[in-house]
């Protein structure tokens, strides 16, 4: 492929002007809701990694143990969470801190905001390569301004996709150059790179395994259609051969041990592969066919880690985004998580689908035989599926399917110029005679760029920036006023020692802002004792009692509204019951029966009304969810209400205590 040429506004300059106009606007839209709800996390994961965080610059090393997390038991956080992303943080913040006096905590709030569009650099970088500055600017700016990016980058939003995004994306342009060096050396030194960089993403984040096995696809099918030279083997071979390698010794990917992980048998089939493949293109094989030998390469490892039994399988969480139609057990917690839940491309994406479907389109139809396109098109229609499958993954497709904007602005801007060339002819028979005749042509010839252009690019990413503008400011950070008073007098009502039990979502809040003990939280890894919790309020006070005994817990957290949907039929409840297996039917999948069947033993209608049963207000979760309400409910027997957290006057959070 051949670069294009750029048409006006050439060189440095343009580069410079063009990342500082994406990176300020991609900064703005991401700080909206500071200056709207003030400098505050997110509440959820950023807090557990604004702990780890503070943890390592305190201390130096990260802690082996969270005193406050899944109690009794613990978990060393070091085997469960990505190292890499607190090291990067810290070092950056000790950066910062040298030249201003930024805390910890704010630095944490607006890091998602100023690190996430660096993106645009290796994307500019690796659009302008293939196809010129413009398409390059064009992909740069409508990635990191579009939703699906900016959903999950938003100030406060301290999580993964900040750091690893923008370092896959560097491993992927890296890896194009390798793949393009004319020189084996240099297809080496990239290859070498992209590999780090993509270390570096794998110990930050799980998304890595987009490139961790889109890399050794595209090098599988290259090896199938006979076309792979050792250039391709070092780019696509090198990179996921060296997270392979890391996984041995970084703590969160060796107690995964990602190395024998499900995916990781089809990386070292194709590794091994593509090694007999190169051996034996090199030795000339007297003229045989060198595919055979590389296949039976690829087989004989699939048979030792599978004939061995030595394959770890995959988690349910993995399953859940390979494979969305899988039927997982009955009362799964994986099913109930919201970042697990099926994506929406359409919402996150937009009106951007567009540009992006077109030129993916054009791509596949004139391109697909070459190895770049080929290399971009798998990757992008894998990240858009995983998009599609589960929610948390639209930023991962932002980037790599935006290459097809890239291509679309591409081949718009060809044909605007042979457009263009035509005018100048007009221009000058013009400047010799005026016609209206020639007017009129100028104007019929670049009627139909203009419209393209237009519909296909300047509408599409002007609606997509206006829609991230919008939903950033409904993007809430902080708690609620309810949820402050709350935690507040945990804090300073209850023993240092005290153990709390509440559902899993609020483990980190009561954990880390009331810093108290808790039975479960967002890290989701023990689900046994998530569905005792979820027995305890499903069930009678006396299951309550029974649980609370055991761990020792003194007092109950229950979130009304977002758990009983002010007794309506949403709310957390479903997932509570669905966990405890309470329910015969999946509330999410089997939706008509669930209604019909289930959700009858709970709610009884009335008209146009559905009120809660008897059944229902007699669990744990229903006592004390309306235990604030005088009249109201049953009352409670071996429990008691300590303390109610109200937002603009209304209740909001109930605090109960063991009668004593």
């Amino acid at each position: 492929m051949e670069r294009s040429r750029s048409g006006g506004f050439r060189g440095p300059i343009f580069d410079i002007s063009a990342l500082i106009i994406t990176y300020v606007v991609g900064a703005f839209l991401r700080l909206i809701p500071v200056k709207k709800y003030g400098v505050n996390l997110l509440t959820g994961d950023p807090l557990i990694h604004y702990w780890m965080t503070k943890y390592l610059v305190e201390h130096g090393h990260l802690p082996l143990y969270n005193p406050l997390g899944w109690h009794p038991w613990s978990y060393n956080p070091m085997d469960i969470l990505p190292d890499m992303h607190y090291y990067i943080s810290a070092l950056l913040y000790k950066i910062v801190s040298s030249v201003s006096h930024m805390t910890l905590y704010q630095f944490v709030v607006y890091m998602p905001a100023f690190f996430a569009p660096l993106v645009a650099i290796p994307l500019y970088l690796l659009v302008k390569e293939l196809w010129g500055r413009w398409p390059a600017f064009v992909t740069a700016f409508s990635t990191v301004t579009s939703w699906a990016y900016v959903m999950r980058t938003e100030a406060g939003f301290f999580r993964h996709e900040q750091l690893a995004i923008p370092l896959m994306v560097t491993s992927f342009y890296l890896t194009v150059k390798a793949m393009r060096s004319s020189e084996l050396w240099r297809a080496l030194i990239f290859s070498g790179t992209s590999g780090v960089f993509l270390a570096l993403a794998a110990g930050s984040w799980a998304g890595f395994r987009q490139l961790f096995v889109g890399y050794p696809l595209v090098l599988a099918i290259l090896l199938v259609l006979k076309r792979a030279d050792l250039r391709d083997i070092l780019a696509l071979g090198i990179p996921p051969l060296y997270v392979l390698l890391l996984s041995f010794s970084l703590p969160n990917l060796a107690f995964r041990k990602e190395y024998v992980a499900m995916e990781a048998t089809f990386v070292w089939a194709v590794l091994a592969a593509s090694l007999v493949y190169a051996l034996l293109s090199y030795r000339d094989f007297k003229g045989r066919d060198v595919r055979i030998p590389a296949a039976i390469a690829f087989v004989m490892v699939l048979a030792v880690f599978f004939g061995l039994g030595v394959y770890r399988p995959l988690t349910a969480r993995l399953m859940r985004v390979v494979f969305p139609g899988v039927s997982l057990p009955k009362g799964n917690v994986v099913e109930t998580v919201a970042e697990h839940a099926p994506g929406s491309t359409i919402t996150t994406f937009g009106y951007l689908l567009i540009p992006i479907l077109l030129g993916l389109s054009l791509l596949a139809v004139e391109r697909w035989r070459e190895k770049v396109p080929m290399l971009i098109l798998v990757n992008a229609i894998t990240s858009l599926y995983f998009a599609e499958s589960i929610a948390r993954l639209p930023p991962l497709a932002a980037p790599l399917s935006g290459l097809g904007v890239a291509y679309l602005t591409f081949r718009l801007q060809e044909y605007t110029e042979t457009k263009v060339i035509r005018v100048r002819r007009y221009s000058r028979l013009l400047s010799t005679r005026k016609t209206s005749r020639s007017i009129g042509k100028i104007i019929s010839t670049l009627r139909w760029p203009i419209l393209l252009i237009t519909l296909l690019l300047a509408m599409p990413i002007f609606l997509s920036v206006y829609n991230t503008y919008n939903y950033s400011q409904d993007f809430v950070l902080g708690f609620d006023q309810g949820w402050r008073e709350t935690l507040g007098w945990l804090k300073n009502n209850t023993s240092p020692g005290a153990v709390v039990l509440s559902w899993w979502d609020y483990g980190y809040w009561i954990q880390l802002e009331a810093k108290r003990v808790t039975l479960a939280d967002g890290l989701t890894i023990n689900s046994t004792q998530i569905r005792q919790i979820a027995k305890a309020f499903s069930g009678d006070e006396e299951e309550l009692l029974d649980v609370m005994m055991r761990y020792n817990a003194s007092y109950v957290v229950v979130d009304i509204p977002a758990e009983v949907d002010n007794l309506g039929i949403g709310g957390k409840w479903q997932a509570i019951f669905w966990i405890a297996k309470r329910f015969k039917y999946d509330p999410w999948r089997d939706v008509r029966d669930w209604l019909r069947y289930d959700a009858m033993r709970y709610f009884t209608a009335q008209g146009d009304r559905v009120y809660p049963t008897y059944t229902l207000l007699n669990t744990s979760l229903y006592k004390i969810a309306l235990s604030p309400f005088k009249n109201f409910g049953l009352p409670l027997t071996y429990f008691r209400t300590a303390f109610v957290g109200k937002t603009s006057g209304y209740s909001e959070v109930v605090v109960v205590g063991i009668r004593r």
